[in-house]
């Protein structure tokens, strides 16, 4: 029976824990799985099983001893998968690390198996890769043209037939095999546990993999493939297609509700972090602040998977934990290596199957700084390019992110703000709890076997972590990249990388020349340490007061410089010659912090001397999600856009939309203002570019309240400075919390706001309406 709301107060946990103790072999027999444990959310579900097992042992030890396990028995098991060996790797670190901390000691190691806690809870460590597909067509959609004939060939032939049969046959048997060859992966792991514990059922089972995304990539297969196969895209027969293969994902967990475990429980997610609103007419308006491409249409296909597996997987009583915004922070990683991001190496496979090495394939596993290609924006050749010799990038702090993958802190410091994200320790909790015990019968987390789960005060947790002042002087370094290409759009990694280029070009025109060590030659570590120690940190008042002019020139100088001695210009005054031998290592550094960014995705585009738009560009290019694979490849990505756009509209149009909305980073001193999404709109109407402030400041004002809009550009950014620095000189202590949002803002010691890229992009994502719909937003927003 439901409570009435003045009752819906939940259980105290640790007396149900207790009480649940105390059943007979209640902990001998739990037996649970954790798909994805060793992601964010996964994980945190594993570490709070392991610490509610274990807190249940030392109750029954201490208050029923003839209850407790015996000593060295296992208390529960944990059967947790990851989707190779380096995650399993990761994982173990983050277990030992946690027990270490927790008890004093280590697990100990079980022979092929995996570990026993120090409390008795056994954790199995499994490889198990998600891939629900037809297999001769699993990865359909990436592969080269030969690929996709030979695997066309490879299905026809294992479903009995030959290339002569015509396209109501191809498909109709792509039809069958939906139905009857897509992989059962969960059912077939659950089985393999059964057999494993002598066939008793399995007390939970969890999947943290995003199946959402999952879905998304192998619809896509199947598009492609159905494409080769006589299913024509967009036709209700591929609709009908789609379906049908959600319909066969969904039922291999409920036949595993069915026939292995007492709770199934999946850490749902809504595709877009929550980022979405609910108009009167029930329409949903989705916002892009985070979309993991530029254009966002992936992402839109996935919410819409997303939201049918909800139903889906709703109707046969698996609990949806919907987690709306549920980004983990499994650890900050110093100066080590990262893995190429994904997106970067699907490409580079694509050209290097077609012929083209972009990059050599040895230096295609690790992110890399490599000297970019200098380019004018239009007029270009064909001229094939290549880059090599790339130095492995090695940040000073980065947060890893289970499936999310590898981010900055300025981006981590933004996405919290932004989407209002709950810790995965919080919802890790909630699985945990419900998978040991069950739902809160007083008040139960799933409704209709359905948790939308509200964001609450533990994200607070996040935010004390990130107040670290190793982590906030990250963020104000000139040094270190201000976005990775891992979690975020193009369009907030480029904003982020302007505000570091900024701030880049002010140490450097602070940095004491007389005081660098001419004595010996510094290190590249040294002289790293000594630009940071002795460079001004950039405050908010400062940046506000550079006149959108001044700013261009010299960032263009920063941007364009080819050797050290390039940048001599933005020193506070020209070095001496007997300067010059001990700078070179500090200016070494500024152009590596250059080079870096094209590096990861983010294209530089500036106005030199003669006025000559130039772009400064690594091999991936992430606001056209595209290689620089010729000098002219920009334009011929933009042509490519083109055709999406009215006809008649200008290229001139359609590369102004693709630099404001998609990401350049764009150092121009002007500013475009782009009022539209879609490169299918009337961009005549919605791509303006302005030279006055006043202009572009009454342009802004008269657009609609809460209507989407973007800037690019010197004079657009130095109008969202202005705005912000105005906001900070009402900050009073004395008002307390009426403050409001202006208490985000990070000072020094003597009390002024700093240039924080995080805060600055937060303002910037709120102020564009991108920020996510809580019924409480007002109370964030900096104007």
């Amino acid at each position: 029976m439901t409570q009435p709301a003045y009752q819906r107060k939940p259980l105290r946990l640790g007396p149900a824990l207790a009480r649940a103790a105390t059943a007979p072999g209640a902990l001998t027999s739990q037996v649970h799985v954790i798909f994805g444990g060793t992601g964010a959310v996964g994980g945190a579900t594993v570490l709070e099983l392991i610490s509610m097992l274990e807190e249940q042992v030392a109750w029954l030890r201490r208050f029923r001893p003839e209850l407790a396990p015996a000593p060295g028995a296992t208390s529960g098991r944990i059967f947790v998968t990851g989707r190779s060996a380096a995650e399993i790797r990761g994982f173990t670190t983050l277990l030992f690390q946690t027990q270490q901390r927790d008890h004093g000691r280590v697990p100990e190691t079980l022979a092929k198996r995996g570990y026993r806690t120090v409390g008795g809870v056994q954790v199995d460590l499994d490889t198990f890769g998600i891939d629900p597909s037809i297999p001769e067509l699993a990865g359909f959609a990436s592969m080269s043209t030969e690929a996709q004939d030979a695997a066309v060939a490879a299905f026809l032939a294992a479903s009995g037939m030959t290339q002569d049969a015509d396209d109501a046959e191809r498909a109709k048997a792509l039809s069958e095999a939906v139905h009857a060859r897509v992989g059962r992966p969960f059912s077939e792991f659950c089985s393999h546990v059964a057999r494993d514990c002598a066939g008793a059922r399995v007390q939970s089972v969890v999947v943290g993999i995003p199946m959402a995304s999952v879905a998304t990539y192998k619809l896509a297969d199947i598009e492609s493939a159905g494409e080769r196969l006589g299913v024509r895209a967009g036709s209700a027969e591929m609709t009908e297609l789609k379906d049908s293969y959600l319909e066969a994902i969904v039922e291999d967990l409920g036949a595993v509700q069915r026939n292995h475990a007492r709770e199934v429980l999946i850490a749902h997610t809504t595709a877009v972090g929550g980022m979405f609103d609910i108009e009167p007419d029930g329409e949903r308006t989705i916002r892009l602040g985070f979309a993991h491409s530029a254009k966002g249409e992936l992402l839109r296909g996935k919410q819409d998977r997303a939201i049918t597996l909800t139903k889906l997987y709703a109707e046969r009583g698996i609990k949806m934990l919907i987690t709306a915004a549920a980004i983990g922070i499994d650890a900050i990683l110093e100066k080590e290596k990262l893995p190429m991001s994904g997106r970067m190496r699907q490409l580079f496979d694509k050209a290097r199957a077609d012929g083209m090495e972009i990059v050599p394939a040895d230096e295609q596993g690790s992110a890399r700084i490599w000297v970019p290609k200098r380019l004018a924006l239009t007029g270009e050749t064909d001229a094939p390019v290549r880059f090599e010799n790339g130095e492995v990038l090695r940040p000073r702090y980065v947060i890893r992110s289970g499936e999310n993958g590898y981010f900055s802190i300025p981006n981590a410091d933004a996405l919290y703000r932004v989407m209002k994200v709950t810790s995965s320790t919080e919802l890790g909790h909630v699985l945990a709890r419900v998978g040991l015990l069950g739902d809160d019968p007083h008040a139960p987390f799933f409704e209709d076997s359905i948790c939308y789960y509200d964001e609450t005060d533990n994200s607070r947790q996040v935010f004390d972590l990130l107040a670290d002042p190793r982590l906030l002087a990250d963020q104000i370094s000139g040094l270190e990249p201000k976005a990775l290409q891992d979690l975020g759009s193009a369009k907030h990694q480029g904003e982020l990388h302007t505000l570091g280029l900024m701030i880049l070009t002010h140490r450097l025109a602070t940095l004491p020349v007389d005081r660098v060590p001419r004595d010996t030659v510094l290190t590249s570590s040294e002289a790293r340490a000594f630009f940071e120690a002795h460079t001004q940190a950039l405050t908010l008042e400062r940046a506000a007061s550079v006149d959108p002019p001044r700013l261009a020139r010299d960032l263009a100088t920063l941007v364009s410089a080819e050797t050290t001695e390039d940048l001599y210009g933005l020193l506070d005054h020209p070095p001496m010659e007997a300067d010059l031998a001990a700078l070179e290592p500090l200016l070494d550094a500024v152009l590596r912090a250059v080079h870096q960014i094209p590096s990861l995705g983010t294209p530089l585009l500036y106005a030199d001397e003669q006025g000559t738009e130039r772009v400064l560009a690594g091999p991936y290019l992430s606001p056209l999600d595209g290689l620089l694979t010729h000098r002219n490849s920009i334009e011929q990505l933009v042509e490519a856009e083109a055709k999406s756009a009215p006809p008649g509209t200008p290229i001139s149009q359609v590369r102004e939309f693709v630099i404001a909305n998609f990401g350049f980073c764009d150092l121009r001193p002007g500013a475009t203002l782009v009022t539209t999404r879609s490169v299918e709109s009337d961009l005549a109407q919605h791509v303006r570019r302005f030279e006055d402030a006043n202009e572009l400041a009454a342009a802004i004002a008269a657009i609609e309240p809460y209507a989407y809009y973007t800037t690019s550009g010197c004079l657009g950014l130095h109008l969202r400075l202005a705005e912000l620095a105005r906001l900070d000189a009402g900050f009073d202590l004395r008002l307390g919390s009426a403050n409001g949002a202006r208490v985000s803002l990070h000072r020094d010691s003597s009390g002024r706001a700093l240039l924080m890229p995080g805060i600055v992009e937060t303002a910037r994502m709120m102020g564009r309406g991108q920020e996510k719909t809580t019924g409480t937003e007002r109370l964030d927003r900096f104007a």
